[in-house]
């Protein structure tokens, strides 16, 4: 079941502090529950902001020797919600944007694309003789995007 809200009306904050089953997620193969803890404000008119955390484990393999891994992930989101329609619009803001029909705001879509932006997609086990170069390596291999996000600030 899918949480719609309406973020055109309402009484701000929206508080999701929740647990969701990963089934919704196909792409990543999730391990327990999904932990939601996000504040959802609008200071003013036309502008929304998400901020809080998503918590997960996920399974994956290492990419140097193939053996299975969990990691856990605590993404921190800070986010600008705008509706779908203004999309096309140039709005330039610091933050990053997700875009969704704000009559209809389904908090699973916002969840599943955090999730599949901020996990990393290369992960290296911490097995020594694996190979010991790429542990160096892994604190720049969290948040794939990130120096993207750096050039748009």
């Amino acid at each position: 079941m899918n949480i719609l809200l309406n973020l055109n009306e309402g009484k701000f904050p929206i508080k999701i502090n929740d647990s969701y089953d990963p089934s919704f997620l196909e792409e990543v193969h999730i391990i327990d529950l999904v932990i939601v803890d996000i504040n959802i404000e609008k200071p003013s008119q036309g502008i929304i902001y998400a901020k809080g955390a998503i918590d997960l484990s996920y399974v994956s393999e290492c990419s140097s020797c193939s053996k299975s891994i969990t990691n856990r992930v605590n993404i921190k989101t800070d986010i600008e919600i705008q509706d779908i329609s203004m999309s096309l619009n140039k709005r330039y803001t610091n933050k990053d944007v997700h875009f969704q029909d704000l009559t209809q705001f389904e908090i699973k879509d916002f969840i599943k694309e955090e999730i599949y932006l901020n996990i990393p997609n290369i992960n290296f086990c911490e097995d020594n003789l694996c190979n010991k170069e790429n542990l160096d390596k892994n604190d720049d291999l969290i948040q794939p995007f990130k120096k993207i996000r750096d050039l748009i600030k």
